[in-house]
């Protein structure tokens, strides 16, 4: 795979917003970024690549993009920061790396707890209850490796493909396409 990092001017074939210098001295300084260090560097890329494709399909951001042939939505033209002053398209902007970096570490972690990066995560309880107690009042909920039952019953829960750690960076900037966050209102 070719790691190509937009610089904020319209690459062609950029792949990734920040590089991994930018998410190592990122991750570095997150409280749950330890783990980001002893990750080689073909799959810090992969993470990074895989983040920026995300980011941009989940978000409709605002303005336009500089060019027609840029490899990814940023840079952008017409785009107000949090205060209404025009940002520059060059270098990329700040919140995208980290919302980048944000990104490839949680999609990381999902994968290295042995499920998927980009999928619902399972959930440690099937949901069946197991126990329910009236006073002082208690509920007990029956684990998925539990021998008690002759059928398995399993459940999932959804996680947010785009957690809030990352669309808090975003929000100023875009709308969610998956129907979460908040919109602006301009009078």
């Amino acid at each position: 795979m070719v790691f190509i990092v937009e610089t904020g001017v319209g690459v062609e074939n950029a792949n990734a917003y920040c590089s991994v210098e930018f998410a190592d001295g990122y991750n570095s300084t997150q409280i749950d970024g330890q783990d980001w260090g002893d990750i080689d560097l073909p799959d810090k890329q992969i993470r990074l690549v895989t983040a920026s494709q995300i980011l941009d399909n989940g978000f409709d951001f605002y303005g336009r993009r500089l060019t027609r042939i840029q490899g990814l939505e940023f840079p952008r033209w017409g785009l107000r920061d949090r205060d209404g002053y025009m940002l520059p398209t060059a270098p990329l902007p700040r919140f995208v790396k980290c919302a980048t970096a944000e990104l490839a570490r949680v999609l990381g972690q999902r994968a290295d707890a042995g499920g998927s990066a980009t999928g619902p995560a399972a959930s440690s309880s099937s949901g069946a209850v197991e126990k329910i107690q009236v006073g002082p009042i208690a509920l007990t909920l029956a684990s998925n490796s539990s021998s008690s039952s002759s059928s398995t019953t399993t459940s999932s829960t959804v996680v947010p493909l785009i957690p809030r750690s990352v669309s808090s960076w975003l929000l100023d900037y875009g709308i969610p396409r998956f129907g979460y966050g908040s919109a602006r209102l301009v009078r």
